[in-house]
């Protein structure tokens, strides 16, 4: 009898040993045991500046960081979510059918004049809206990679997590309304900001719902880097009832299509629409510690409802080696109670020496294997 109860936990030990980073994503999103911590590339992201300042201190310029740092691969379908062409910030009446417009992101490449006005935004009343639903179009061609087909093909063997975006809805509205134009249209006219959601919720179940057909994904997820602002002029309750109407009908779609885990990454001060969320129907998600959303206070407060990715506190990694150990250790520590996947809270900025991440690095290399 003990030399079976010996066998079967040899063969439950290899199991776990065996598991590729696809299994591991899955297992501990879903509070089941893996052999060792995740590490999915995804949830670490570096300001250009960072890498700048890691390369002069020593890093080579002519290596792949994520395969330096030995993370794992993650993805995200290549399907483009965004205005399509992208707008100019110099005027919406601009853009032809297919001519590339200007990438807001890519702000150093502005010239002086689309500087000036970048801050008019697109969508300034319903007219604009109207014009500005041109180019969101959920049946361009240009959604999709040209060779999709083999694309499909060539993911359906893989052994690493790979999941859709379900776009930024409540972002959007602040980077393409503004919020004063929000504030003022609550007032006014909240209908149609509702109207937006509405057809935003449409655009991205039509978008995504080829991929979600052609492949069997593990994991989507909601990316919400400006959703904070809005606190800043609404009370709790109303951007909770938004975030119903925005993520109701795309959680409950997705869910149908046999995709369990719905996520969320989002930045600031947004731990009081955690519960909300998890009432929708997202059952992972990525936000700051620092924003008020410690995992101590996750678990205290949602229990085993929500699996949690990131949360280790990014500043600390600009702080003294003991800090940083500190805080790996007390994060990492809930790993092994399921639901949790350690990583940074945020994007790593350039106040971050190479020698601290290298040795964050190293530290939860350390914790990582289940004894």
């Amino acid at each position: 009898m003990s030399q079976k109860i010996l066998l079967d936990t040899w063969i439950s030990v290899r199991r776990l040993r065996s598991m590729n980073a696809r299994e591991k994503f899955v297992q501990a999103l879903r509070f089941k045991e893996t052999s060792e911590i995740p590490f999915p590339c995804m949830f670490y992201k570096f300001h250009p500046e960072t890498l700048k300042r890691w390369q002069r201190e020593g890093l080579s310029k002519d290596v792949h960081l994520i395969e330096h740092l030995d993370l794992e691969r993650c993805e995200l379908i290549p399907v483009d979510m965004g205005p399509l062409p992208n707008y100019e910030a110099v005027g919406l009446e601009q853009i032809e059918e297919w001519r590339l417009g200007v990438d807001r992101s890519l702000s150093a490449s502005l010239t002086i004049e689309a500087k000036r006005v970048e801050e008019e935004f697109p969508i300034r009343n319903p007219r604009d809206y109207e014009s500005f639903k041109r180019i969101l179009n959920p049946n361009s061609p240009a959604r999709y990679p040209r060779f999709w087909d083999d694309y499909v093909r060539r993911v359906k063997e893989r052994d690493y997590p790979l999941g859709v975006c379900l776009g930024s809805p409540l972002s959007w509205l602040v980077e393409w309304i503004g919020l004063k134009g929000i504030a003022s249209s609550l007032k006014t006219d909240p209908s149609w900001i509702i109207s937006i959601i509405d057809y935003l919720t449409n655009f991205i179940i039509s978008t995504v719902k080829r991929a979600v057909h052609d492949l069997s994904l593990d994991f989507a997820i909601f990316i919400e880097p400006r959703m904070y602002r809005l606190t800043c002029i609404a009370d709790i309750d109303f951007i909770i009832d938004i975030c119903e109407k925005a993520y109701g009908p795309i959680v409950s779609w997705i869910k149908n299509t046999d995709i369990d885990l719905v996520g969320i990454d989002s930045q600031g001060h947004v731990h009081e629409l955690t519960d909300a969320w998890t009432k929708i129907g997202i059952n992972f998600m990525s936000i700051e510690s620092s924003g008020g959303g410690d995992l101590e206070w996750i678990r205290k407060t949602l229990n085993n409802r929500v699996a949690v990715i990131g949360n280790i506190d990014r500043r600390v990694l600009a702080w003294s080696k003991r800090d940083i150990m500190d805080e790996v250790l007390r994060k990492a520590s809930f790993f092994k109670q399921g639901g949790y996947i350690p990583a940074p809270d945020g994007i790593i900025l350039p106040d971050v020496p190479w020698e601290n991440f290298t040795y964050f690095i190293k530290i939860l290399k350390q914790t990582s294997i289940i004894a």
